[in-house]
C-alpha cells in the first residue's frame, strides 16, 4: 500500500475511543485530522507527548492490541497473504539491524526458546525476527511487533 497507510478497515471510531481513553487530553480536532492514518497518529503522539517514534508506535500498538480485535487492521488482499496495514516500523527495523549484536543477548533473555541458529538466520532483519516470534511463540504479527518494539525502546 503506497501513499496514506491506514490503520483501520472502517473501525476508526472504535480505535478513536480507545485513544481518547488512553490519552484524555488529545482533542477531537486532533483525531479528526488523523483520520485513521498510521503516520499521522504517530506524529500526533510524538508532538503531544514527546515520544520517540519507536515509543509512539509501541504505545499505539498497545492500544490497538488491548482492543483484542485483529479485524480492526486492514490486511493485504493478495490471495494467500495477510499482512497488517500497520507499516513495518522502519526506525525499529533500523535499530534492530544497527544494534543486532547488542540486541541478540537481550532477545535470548526475553525469548529463551529462540536458538542461536535461529538468531543467525534472522541476522538483524525485522521481518525475519517478527516471523520467528510468530512461529516460536504463536504471537499475532501485531503482538510480535509490539513486543519487539518494546524491547528496542527499552534499549534506547
Amino acid at each position: 500500500m503506497d501513499g496514506a497507510k491506514h490503520i483501520l478497515a472502517g473501525k476508526w471510531k472504535q480505535l478513536r475511543g480507545a485513544i481518547k481513553k488512553e490519552w484524555a487530553d488529545i482533542a477531537d480536532a486532533d483525531l479528526d485530522a488523523v483520520e485513521g492514518e498510521w503516520e499521522a497518529a504517530i506524529g500526533l503522539l510524538q508532538a503531544k507527548y514527546g515520544f520517540a517514534k519507536v515509543e509512539a508506535e509501541r504505545r499505539l500498538l498497545d492500544v490497538i492490541s488491548k482492543l483484542q480485535q485483529p479485524e480492526l487492521l486492514e490486511t493485504d488482499v493478495t490471495p494467500g497473504r495477510r499482512e497488517p496495514a500497520v507499516p513495518q516500523d522502519q526506525e525499529g527495523a533500523d535499530v534492530l539491524a544497527e544494534k543486532w549484536k547488542e540486541l541478540r543477548s537481550q532477545i535470548k533473555q526475553q525469548w529463551s526458546e529462540v536458538t542461536e541458529s535461529q538468531l543467525e538466520a534472522v541476522d538483524g532483519q525485522w521481518d525475519r525476527m517478527i516471523g520467528l516470534l510468530q512461529e516460536t511463540y504463536g504471537y499475532a504479527r501485531l503482538e510480535a511487533e509490539r513486543r519487539l518494539l518494546g524491547l528496542i525502546s527499552n534499549l534506547q
